[in-house]
């Protein structure tokens, strides 16, 4: 109960602080899972800023949208999955963004909250983001659930799952 409490919390106030590149609502009636929307990358003339000027010229996607699932009983102290929803980022975006270290267990910090996270995730794209500007799953018409095949998602899940683990054993070199 107190973490859906804190959750709660959380998502309304990401929705009254009415920040125009920062947005959330709860996906259906869940508010374990939230709808994230990045926009407004910075600086104007970076990569990631003049392919989303691109794909929302093509597609009309401004931002990125996020699908960002939290454990139910576990929020804080677990961290959340993340997947990218559209537009369709360069190879290995996706699964960068869902493994990104700041998202495994041994780095999460449950005092961190849930804005925080996601304006470090919007910096990593903007650092490091571009659009797969000719992929056809970009059109939200043609393919309105996700700019990902399920084979995608699932593999990018993959990665954050075992983004942090290492070998057992090394191969001598």
């Amino acid at each position: 109960q107190e973490a859906f409490r804190i959750l709660c919390n959380e998502l309304l106030a990401v929705v009254r602080a009415q920040d125009p590149a920062l947005y959330a609502h709860a996906h259906g009636d869940d508010l374990s899972c939230w709808d994230v929307f990045l926009g407004g990358f910075e600086p104007a003339d970076s990569r990631m800023a003049r392919d989303m000027d691109a794909v929302s010229r093509a597609h009309a996607c401004s931002t990125v949208h996020l699908r960002v699932r939290f454990m139910r009983g576990l929020h804080p102290f677990y961290p959340p999955s993340v997947e990218v929803v559209r537009p369709h980022l360069s190879a290995p975006l996706a699964g960068a963004v869902a493994s990104h270290p700041l998202l495994r267990l041994a780095n999460w910090d449950p005092w961190r909250r849930a804005t925080d996270v996601f304006r470090v995730l919007k910096q990593f794209l903007e650092a490091h983001g571009a659009v797969d500007l000719s992929h056809p799953r970009n059109s939200e018409g043609d393919h309105p659930d996700s700019a990902y095949s399920r084979a995608e998602r699932a593999l990018a899940r993959l990665e954050a799952l075992a983004g942090g683990l290492r070998p057992a054993c090394a191969l001598p070199g």
